[in-house]
């Protein structure tokens, strides 16, 4: 007779080991006396792989010592023998990576619950795999690497991390799970302090929660660029927020993350910049420094006004410069503006579900507030050293680290804005960058990049919109106006690759038009097939997110009322999102490219004259398609 097989006849006689084969019984009531039997001698087998001695003394009673088993291996009793022969496996390869981790009796146990709670998500996103080796030790893997003792985490922080691991949040698609779990192993090796892993495992939820999945692509972004982001960033668990962001929205850290684990594709380019727009600021200095504002703003008693800084909400960079606007017109008694950005403050708190708060935003008495004594600072100064930092510096083109692209746009904003030369030079340069990104399929893109792009977009803005009619006749036959063409096509396209051969080709036809109004026409065809093309694609994402978020709502036990609410605020979100794709950039021009623009001379006015006579123009193309678009929304 074995060791074990004289333990278990001590086992199978004790009162715990009899409560818990009743439990398998009225669990399981069709098991037969044999396959009950088996389980019983399953569950032996775990507790003396898992060195659980107490429950081989004939003398142990309910109480204390069975206490462990009852509440961590509960779930355990409701698995089928053959699920729970298999975990027996599981449980000898466990004992010998993790269980010499324990220092003392106590994290013995809490490895023990550890056990239960990788076991458990193994049954849960791997039922088919529970006797492939592999996977045993995958699981072993990420538990040692919770309770390795040089995370120098205390024993309550190393079980909180467990649960975190082994969450159920995945249970409707497993293999984000253990994409996530191959993430949270390499931030376990690559974080310099790891008390910011429970900070990560959130973050990593909250990409899955915004994107509604976890990819490879995203989890080898995380490796290669978010976690030395991570050591980079000094209190990172506390500069995380991300958590007080509604579902759909971004903040500082969270658009970090979305940029730094995208592989290079024009839609992924367009997601970056529209969600760029929505965060405050990409600068962590001056995100701090509108936090310690948004705390001591609270004097004043804007009521929700530090939440909403704090947690990044969308519209909050909007609601600030309103504020101050309503404050500067009511002083100077210009009482239509007052009125006006009274109207834009109450818009902006109804997007933010606030809007009984409106009467405390339009009390002058709270701007003027002091809520820094030591200073003298008023609630209307801190207002607006919150919106310098929030304001997105335009003038100048950011540095993105490379010496060829930041040479070029410095030199250009020397030149002047108006060299339209210059301009297409860095544009082309720019553009092939972005090219060879998307061929080669690279992963990551930084958020300086993301900047440069931004200032581009607004760059080809200006420069479109302040053409003069003597030149909008020549420029769609202008290399520069080619480079801005392709700049548009690069990031406002729901498309995963690019055919450069193909854009030659369709830009070579625009060229060849005699006069601009054919050639634009071509382009704002093309365009706005790509701008439907994201609408579709951005409906498509909104339905996945949301169906993720119903479900986790619903597990949770939210009414109806709650989840809907919940579904249509993110909706919102995705609807804000695809009118700005269309709204004060570079898509946004390109609509209106037909329309004349002013001549310099009189001689330009007289051909304008001429040309207006001879061209039957349709209303601007961007108002039909957001009137196309809020239709579709409905019928949708």
């Amino acid at each position: 007779m074995s060791d074990f097989e004289e333990l278990y006849r001590v086992f199978i006689k004790t009162q715990p080991a009899k409560s818990a084969v009743q439990e398998v019984k009225r669990l399981h009531p069709d098991l037969s006396a044999r396959q009950a039997a088996a389980a019983a001698q399953n569950l032996a087998e775990l507790a003396y792989n898992l060195d659980m001695d107490a429950y081989f003394n004939p003398e142990i009673r309910e109480g204390s010592v069975s206490r462990n088993w009852n509440n961590q291996f509960r779930a355990l009793n409701r698995l089928q023998p053959e699920q729970l022969e298999a975990l027996v496996a599981y449980s000898e390869i466990y004992a010998d990576k993790v269980m010499p981790c324990a220092a003392n009796e106590t994290e013995d146990a809490m490895l023990r619950a550890v056990f239960a709670m990788s076991a458990r998500a193994m049954v849960l996103y791997a039922p088919d795999r529970l006797r492939d080796k592999k996977l045993h030790f995958l699981m072993a893997s990420a538990a040692q690497k919770i309770a390795d003792n040089g995370n120098r985490l205390t024993r309550g922080e190393k079980y909180s991390l467990a649960m975190s691991v082994f969450t159920n949040l995945y249970q409707d698609n497993p293999a984000a799970f253990f994409n996530r779990l191959g993430m949270i192993g390499k931030a376990v090796d690559g974080l310099t302090d790891r008390k910011n892993l429970g900070k990560v495992c959130e973050e990593i939820d909250n990409i899955y929660q915004n994107e509604g999945d976890i990819t490879p692509v995203m989890a080898r972004g995380f490796e290669k660029y978010v976690i030395p982001v991570v050591n980079e960033i000094p209190d990172f668990a506390t500069l995380s927020a991300e958590h007080d962001c509604s579902y759909g929205e971004y903040g500082l850290i969270g658009y970090t993350n979305k940029v730094l684990t995208s592989q290079w594709t024009p839609r992924s380019l367009n997601e970056a910049i529209g969600i760029l727009k929505e965060v405050p600021t990409p600068d962590m200095v001056k995100r701090e420094t509108i936090r310690t504002k948004a705390i001591q703003l609270e004097e004043a008693e804007f009521s929700g006004l530090r939440d909403f800084l704090h947690s990044e909400t969308i519209g909050v960079s909007e609601l600030v410069g309103h504020m101050l606007e309503y404050y500067h017109a009511s002083k100077g008694g210009n009482n239509n503006a007052a009125q006006t950005a009274a109207d834009k403050i109450k818009s902006d708190l109804r997007s933010c579900q606030s809007e009984d708060f409106a009467s405390g935003y339009l009390d002058i008495s709270r701007y003027e507030r002091v809520i820094d004594r030591d200073s003298g600072l008023t609630a209307v100064e801190a207002l607006q050293i919150v919106a310098d930092n929030v304001r997105k510096n335009n003038a100048k083109p950011p540095l993105v680290n490379d010496p060829e692209l930041d040479g070029l746009s410095q030199r250009f904003l020397l030149e002047g804005y108006t060299d339209t030369a210059a301009f297409g030079r860095f544009m082309e340069v720019l553009n092939n960058k972005i090219i060879q990104n998307i061929e080669t399929q690279k992963i990551g893109i930084s958020p300086q990049m993301v900047d440069l792009m931004f200032w581009c977009d607004k760059k080809c803005t200006n420069l479109l919109k302040d053409r003069d009619f003597e030149h909008q006749c020549g420029d769609h036959k202008s290399p520069w106006f080619k480079q801005v063409a392709l700049f548009a096509e690069l990031t406002n396209s729901a498309e995963t690759g690019f055919n450069r051969k193909g854009f030659d080709a369709y830009f070579k036809h625009v060229q060849a038009q005699d006069y601009f109004f054919d050639a634009n026409n071509i382009l704002i065809k093309r365009q706005r097939n790509n701008i439907f093309k994201l609408f579709q694609a951005s409906k498509q994402a909104c339905r996945q997110v949301g169906e993720n978020l119903r479900r986790r709502l619903e597990r949770s036990g939210r009414g109806s009322d709650e989840i809907d609410f919940e579904i249509e605020k993110l909706n919102g979100i995705y609807d804000q999102r695809n009118r700005r794709m269309i709204s004060g950039n570079l898509v946004g021009e390109i609509f209106k490219l037909n329309d004349f623009k002013k001549p310099s001379t009189r001689l330009g006015e007289r051909y304008a004259e001429e040309m207006k006579r001879k061209v039957q123009l349709e209303r601007p193309v961007e108002k039909t398609l957001l009137k196309i678009f809020k239709t579709k929304s409905r019928r949708d």
